[in-house]
């Protein structure tokens, strides 16, 4: 995936969960993943599994694309 995706989709995974009033350990504790992950994803450093992505979009109650 290029790098301007993934930078786009951490922004929105990061804007989710703030708006649901979460940090990134609480958001890793309730998805069951290491906190280094979803800090590599919203700085846009890893692509994550289809699996992984779908959880934090169900956790997050939002989707991968722009409202």
């Amino acid at each position: 995936m290029p790098e301007d995706k993934l930078k786009f989709l951490g922004d929105r995974i990061r804007s989710a969960r703030k708006d649901c009033g979460l940090t990134q350990q609480a958001l890793a504790d309730q998805a069951d993943l290491a906190v280094k992950t979803i800090q590599d994803v919203e700085r846009g450093r890893k692509n994550t599994t289809y699996e992984t992505l779908c959880q934090l979009i169900c956790l997050l109650y939002t989707s991968p694309s722009p409202r």
